[in-house]
């Protein structure tokens, strides 16, 4: 029963996702990467591969400066992993590994203030996404949102965060009633933390789950 239970709530969960998606663009140390988050080419920005608009004179230099702050990122991270590399052939001949060697992986510079969160928010819905308050089908514009459709979007993520919200808290809860461990948390990158409580685990009370918010009608696919 437990299984069936948590099979549900890992298809409640996949099938949230479709309603909100945060896209934040990740920094490729390697140079291979893709046109999710914030793509800037020449003053053009792009939004998860989309022209958003020309960056402003403030935003180039600010531009300019990340820049040169992601490039002193990326050469601290091949020195750092150089440095893991010498130190674990250290260990494997005998030598003492040395004390001055940094624990922790250079600190990632901050976006600009145009890649913000708020900007690279996505929402995917049957039919077209909508972003920046614009609705697009495919990568071609369609429309821009009216006023009152606008606060239909903001009143919609407010009610779906907190839908994906309880539907995760309880997924990590009922993984560590059946395992002892939250693998969820260990899965996707959250800190993991041990059951140490003497009292019995409980099972998810799927009653507790919150309907699924009303999705705005933005668009219509045919079917």
């Amino acid at each position: 029963m437990k299984f069936l239970l948590l099979l549900a709530l890992c298809a409640l969960a996949y099938a949230a996702p479709r309603q909100k998606r945060l896209t934040v663009g990740t920094i490729s140390v390697t140079g291979l990467g893709g046109s999710t988050g914030c793509v800037v080419t020449g003053d053009k920005l792009f939004i998860n591969g989309i022209f958003s608009r020309q960056l402003k004179g403030d935003e180039k230099t600010e531009f300019d400066n990340y820049v040169t702050k992601l490039n002193d990122y990326k050469k601290a991270v091949n020195d750092f992993q150089e440095a893991r590399k010498a130190a674990f052939q250290a260990r494997r001949n005998g030598i003492e590994e040395s004390t001055n060697m940094s624990k922790d992986l250079p600190k990632v510079p901050e976006k600009p203030s145009f890649c913000s969160a708020e900007e690279t928010t996505q929402y995917v819905f049957d039919g077209c996404i909508i972003q920046g308050n614009k609705v697009y089908v495919g990568r071609e514009f369609a429309r821009d949102l009216s006023p009152s459709e606008i606060e239909q979007l903001k009143e919609f993520d407010v009610k779906q965060t907190a839908y994906q919200n309880v539907i995760q808290s309880q997924m990590q809860q009922e993984m560590k009633n059946m395992f002892g461990t939250d693998l969820f948390s260990n899965l996707f990158g959250s800190k993991n933390t041990q059951v140490t409580s003497t009292v019995a685990p409980t099972s998810v009370d799927s009653t507790a789950i919150p309907p699924k918010p009303d999705v705005p009608n933005f668009c219509t696919a045919v079917y």
